[in-house]
């Protein structure tokens, strides 16, 4: 049985198989090769012999999930605390990291005695106002 060799085009590059483990990126040529081989590669994909072969090893269960690359993070409301200390510019920043403008016209009564209120208060009341807020905007 000959063995999977990598072909350099003059064309469009392949991308080639990203893996931080080389014990794991020749588990999955080794299986690659032995299916071709089997089964002849106008049968197989690509996707499909690397499903069998991690199906085969039982590694999805040891797959770490990342998530998806479109996904934007969360927006961080204590940084946005430490940084502003204005609950007006926080929730400004938090619309700002949606892609929506903050409403000029928003005279908010959670921020009543901010001054007074600890780190944990400031928190919540951000977040009820961000969701009174969000329900009144959904609203129009």
């Amino acid at each position: 049985m000959q063995k999977i060799k990598a072909v350099r085009t003059s064309g469009r590059q392949r991308r080639r198989l990203r893996t931080p483990n080389p014990e794991v990126r020749r588990r999955l040529l080794e299986a690659a090769d032995t299916l071709i081989h089997e089964q002849g590669f106008p049968s197989l994909r690509i996707e499909e012999i690397v499903e069998r072969k991690l199906a085969a090893a039982n590694v999805r269960d040891t797959v770490q999930d990342l998530g998806t690359v479109d996904e934007q993070p969360e927006f961080n409301i204590e940084n946005a605390l430490t940084k502003f200390s204005d609950p007006q510019l926080v929730m400004n920043a938090w619309f700002r990291h949606e892609g929506r403008k903050y409403p000029k016209d928003y005279a908010v009564i959670f921020f009543q005695g901010w001054d007074s209120y600890s780190d944990d208060e400031r928190i919540e009341a951000i977040r009820d106002a961000k969701k009174v807020l969000d329900r009144t905007l959904k609203k129009k």
